[in-house]
């Protein structure tokens, strides 16, 4: 007597649903990283329309990690991926979260990418991590659980709708920029310390506040904008050096707080190295005290300014554009 048993046939596009993450990775084996950072690559890849990017080349093909457009293997281990204005398409939330997340890695650019998207709230940054580029993105969630590595130099999250109150992030000393600027974070940052190495901090159009007098800018700082927040206050400068943008208009400053930047600048007017630095402080502060004119010595508001436009005393120093209120 002959049985006859029934068997089932799955179509592969519904066994590619029932796989695990790595199983999902097509068998794909490679040659100079581990399986797992293979696979968190190729879930990137399989999550974002890889087949869309505009460079692709090697992905999934190569057996040889590094030879894929955008990483970089050093010492066996993905330490950098590069898909910076790619055309990356798709939820990355749970990326470093429920998948194989490239812990090892020192920088992951994926920036300028408009139709990348995911709520990143719980990501956990890898230890590794130096560089962090997810701005101009359609990223989201609130950060303000994060903790920053400490070999973190630059964080840009600017142009995304990430949210969350980060008065208690701790800055690490190996920060060099600091980009949240037209994102919605918030909280009153004044117990923040710069660290030395600081050249840029963009804050501007977002909801942080607190009186900032408490700062030292670092020598290195050059670029800092806190303009359309809630910060007051004026931060010593006694040490800086390399200014060239200087924007803290449309705070709501009184008329004391902007005299006082004005006259903190006027002082170190000797030290900028520079050629063109600019000082804004405008929009919605209070006008400066005072009449714009050549004071000998300047005692007002706009007398300092006058003075670090024009340099009627010609000492030599590096003359600035100053926006004030009128």
């Amino acid at each position: 007597m002959i049985q006859i048993q029934r068997v089932t046939v799955i179509p592969d596009f519904m066994q590619m649903r029932f796989r695990s993450p790595q199983a999902a990775a097509g068998g794909f084996t490679p040659a100079d990283v581990p399986q797992s950072e293979a696979d968190a690559l190729i879930w990137l890849y399989n999550n974002t329309t890889g087949a869309s990017w505009t460079n692709k080349a090697g992905w999934l093909i190569d057996t040889t990690v590094n030879n894929w457009y955008g990483v970089t293997v050093t010492g066996g281990h993905v330490t950098d991926l590069v898909l910076s204005s790619n055309n990356l398409n798709g939820n990355i939330g749970s990326w470093a979260v429920d998948d194989l997340p490239l812990t090892g890695a020192t920088g992951l650019r994926l920036n300028t990418n408009a139709s990348l998207s995911g709520n990143i709230s719980g990501w956990t940054l890898p230890a590794s991590l130096a560089v962090l580029l997810l701005n101009d993105t359609s990223v989201s969630g609130d950060i303000s659980s994060w903790t920053l590595p400490a070999s973190l130099a630059h964080l840009r999250l600017h142009g995304t709708s990430v949210s969350g109150n980060i008065s208690g992030w701790t800055l690490p000393a190996s920060l060099s920029a600091l980009l949240l600027n037209d994102t919605s974070v918030s909280g009153d940052i004044s117990s923040w310390t710069l660290p030395a190495s600081l050249a840029i901090l963009y804050l501007d159009s977002t909801s942080v506040s607190g009186d900032i007098s408490g700062w030292t800018l670092p020598a290195s700082l050059f670029a800092l904008r806190l303009d359309n927040t809630s910060v007051s206050g004026t931060p010593n400068i006694a040490s800086n050096t390399a200014m060239r943008q200087y924007y803290y208009h449309t705070c709501g400053l009184s008329q004391a707080n902007v005299d006082a930047i004005l006259l903190s600048v006027y002082n170190r007017r000797a030290a900028f190295t520079y050629a063109t630095p600019a000082l804004q402080v405008g929009g919605t502060n209070a006008a400066p005290s005072g009449v714009y004119q050549d004071g000998d010595p300047p005692t007002t508001g706009k007398e300092y300014a006058f003075e670090i436009v024009n340099d009627p005393e010609t000492e030599g120093f590096k003359k600035w554009t100053v926006t004030f209120a009128a």
